[in-house]
Formats: C-alpha cells, sequence, structure tokens
C-alpha cells in the first residue's frame, strides 16, 4: 500500500505539470492575434481546464493538506486545530 506522503507528492508533481500546462496555454493566447482561428478554442479549453484543476485541488489537494497538517474541518469549511 502506497504511503500518504507519496499519494501526496503524485498530487503536488501533477499540479505542477497542470500549471506549467495552463502557463504555456496562457502565453500562446497572449501571443495569438484575435483573428486566429484557434484563439477562442483556446481560451474556451484554458477556462475549462482551469476550472477541472481548482475543483481537483479543493477536492484532492487542499483536504490532504489540512489532514497531515492536524486541523480537521468544523462543518462550516473553516479548519480548526484537532
Amino acid at each position: 500500500m502506497r504511503g500518504i506522503a507519496e499519494a501526496n507528492e503524485d498530487l503536488l508533481d501533477e499540479a505542477e505539470v497542470e500549471h506549467a500546462s495552463a502557463k504555456d496555454l496562457i502565453a500562446q493566447i497572449r501571443s495569438s492575434d484575435a483573428s486566429d482561428p484557434l484563439c477562442n478554442a483556446k481560451v474556451k479549453v484554458l477556462g475549462e481546464y482551469i476550472d477541472h484543476h481548482v475543483k481537483e485541488e479543493q477536492d484532492e489537494l487542499f483536504p490532504k493538506d489540512v489532514e497531515d497538517a492536524g486541523w480537521r474541518s468544523s462543518g462550516d469549511n473553516s479548519p480548526s486545530r484537532a
């Protein structure tokens, strides 16, 4: 069975790759012209990508960070020390 630290490390590695990919797509959008036929598609994909990434961090990465730090949820989405 994999350890919590290894699972967290995998999530952090994935987040780093996702951040780099988003930065690359942003650079492509910034350097393109609005008349570029792929410009709108790139903006849409970036939005979808960011929405997915934020949800993934909120649902997977942040709860692990809170748990690892010894915090627990108080039920109102504000952590308190366990």
